[in-house]
């Protein structure tokens, strides 16, 4: 007779003993896969070519341009579904490329028309699959706000693209692909929308007298003076925006200064929170800041003196901003620069390594790995990883690097590590699964016979 309840229990108790007997893990094994997104070079050589991988996102689509020969590129999107990549093309003229990446591959840009013989930039939406109202094929053209020219920025995952575009002669408009269209400047006669998140927030770069700002827009409306951002000088840009509206850039502290300090600007705060640096004694030291997760974990680079510079972490802990420095793949020595952020807190970038070279790096778990040290296990044909530029939620990397042919091309690297428990740990575990198990299935079959006499 069996007894499912007083069985299934037994393994239960038996499975949280040999969760108490695992002890502490080491990593052991991991796995690395690497693409090569080759590249669009139509002159019979791939090696004279190359392409740049510039926006991931979490399903592993990736979205950036190639170069078809020397003086012509395209934008492209890579699909990891059907791992394909399809050149996104242009309107009749000569040049393409991506400015943002959406969560469901749809692809925001710049193309050319031809005119009279003259590229005149226009900026796009790419839907895969999609026809209607799009021209020339899978491009739709977003027009402009009257001059001749325009050009992409981000989009968000409803597809409302943000740019620029000339008005008239003299003029360029921040602009968005939804009404209203002109978002306008801040007092000045120049500016670009360059990011925008699905709650509509925007962030941007506008020219105004005595300077140029970052701003921040609630939501989708024309700029006014007060949302431009800066730490006190009059020189600011900014670098990204998160689900919540917060904003990183970069800017000086007093006007005309060369010193620039990273900087997050939280929705509802007065002003923007000066990020510093990792070495507060350096009178003169600068930072910026690079990418921002949902968290407000914000990477970038900060001098430790004249001549070095650190990768960074900055993550609200308290109260309080704390930076991490996130060091080098040399001891500390050298350089190193943050580039991107997941939403678990890994970070992507250049670092110098032993030999004094710089390469990609990618830190995760209180620890920096170097990526060239991966790619022989991966079996590529890269024989160089040169940058690391992106990564998603799943530990998808993007960057650039140097094929055995010679070529420059984009790669989509996944490293996933496994944690396996020591030997002795093994068999512990298994001994005190035995005892658990024959234990506890004992009591069971005991109880069970006292129920049924």
């Amino acid at each position: 007779m069996k007894y499912p309840f007083t069985n299934a229990l037994a393994w239960k108790m038996s499975a949280i003993c040999m969760v108490t007997l695992l002890g502490p893990m080491s990593l052991s094994a991991s796995t690395v896969t690497i693409i090569d997104l080759g590249n669009f070079n139509t002159t019979g050589n791939p090696a004279k070519g190359s392409s740049t991988a510039k926006f991931i996102n979490n399903e592993g689509d990736v979205a950036g341009f190639s170069s078809l020969d020397l003086n012509t590129h395209h934008a492209f999107l890579y699909s990891s579904l059907t791992n394909t990549i399809t050149d996104l093309g242009t309107f009749g003229g000569t040049n393409s490329d991506t400015t943002g990446l959406n969560a469901t591959g749809m692809v925001s840009g710049t193309a050319d028309l031809s005119i009279s013989g003259n590229d005149v930039p226009h900026a796009f939406l790419y839907q895969a699959g999609s026809t209607g109202g799009y021209q020339n094929g899978p491009l739709k053209d977003l027009g402009t706000l009257g001059g001749t020219n325009s050009g992409g920025g981000g989009l968000n995952d409803a597809g409302i693209v943000v740019g620029n575009s000339l008005v008239d002669q003299s003029n360029t408009h921040a602009m968005a692909s939804v009404s209203p269209n002109d978002l306008g400047t801040l007092v000045g006669s120049y500016a670009e929308a360059d990011y925008i998140n699905n709650n509509g927030q925007i962030a941007g770069y506008s020219a105004a007298p005595g300077g140029s700002f970052a701003f921040y827009l609630p939501t989708i409306r024309p700029l006014v003076a007060s949302d431009a951002l800066t730490l006190g000088g009059n020189s600011s840009v900014a670098k990204g925006i998160n689900a919540s509206g917060q904003v990183i850039g970069v800017s000086n502290l007093v006007a005309s200064s060369t010193v620039q300090h990273g900087f997050i600007y939280t929705p509802g705060d007065a002003s923007p929170l000066d990020l510093g640096t990792l070495n507060p004694a350096f009178a003169n030291g600068s930072s910026d800041a690079e990418a921002i997760n949902s968290a407000g974990q914000v990477v970038g680079r900060s001098d430790l003196s004249v001549s070095q510079h650190h990768a960074y972490l900055s993550s609200l802990v308290g109260n309080s901003r704390v930076m991490t420095d996130l060091g080098t793949l040399n001891g500390g020595l050298g350089n190193s620069t943050a580039d991107a952020i997941n939403t678990w807190g890994d970070v992507v970038g250049t670092a110098t390594n032993s030999a004094g070279a710089t390469v990609p790096f990618l830190y995760t778990n209180g620890q920096m790995i170097d990526l060239n040290a991966l790619i022989q296990a991966a079996g590529s044909d890269f024989t160089k990883l040169l940058t690391a530029t992106g990564i998603n939620d799943s530990g998808m990397i993007i960057g650039q690097g140097k094929t055995s042919s010679g070529a420059v091309n984009a790669y989509v690297l996944t490293y996933s590590a496994v944690s396996t428990p020591e030997p002795s740990t093994v068999a512990c575990m298994l001994l005190g699964l035995l005892f658990c198990s024959i234990g506890l299935i004992r009591k069971g079959k005991s109880n069970a016979h006292r129920r049924i006499s």
